[in-house]
């Protein structure tokens, strides 16, 4: 799923102290989008996004992983990723 959005304000920064909040503000308009994907357990809220996932294939993945974890530098791989 590939998702883009683009949130527009004014031209010139405005103080909420100054103009009393009378217009909305895109930064906060911009956090209620982004925090409406997720639920409080990290569940993607996006209608369809799990749509064709295997959750038997995936349950068994993270047990592979798990089972791994004392075998991989997790620095040298996020390294590898470029983070």
């Amino acid at each position: 799923i590939t998702l883009s959005v683009e949130v527009y304000g004014p031209e010139v920064d405005l103080h909420s102290g100054n103009e009393g909040g009378a217009l909305k503000e895109p930064m906060t308009d911009l956090v209620k989008i982004l925090s409406s994907l997720q639920d409080s357990s990290n569940e993607v809220l996006i209608p369809g996004f799990y749509d064709g996932v295997n959750f038997e294939e995936v349950r068994e993945k993270i047990k592979m992983f798990e089972s791994l974890e004392d075998s991989i530098d997790m620095g040298k791989y996020a390294q590898s990723l470029g983070l």
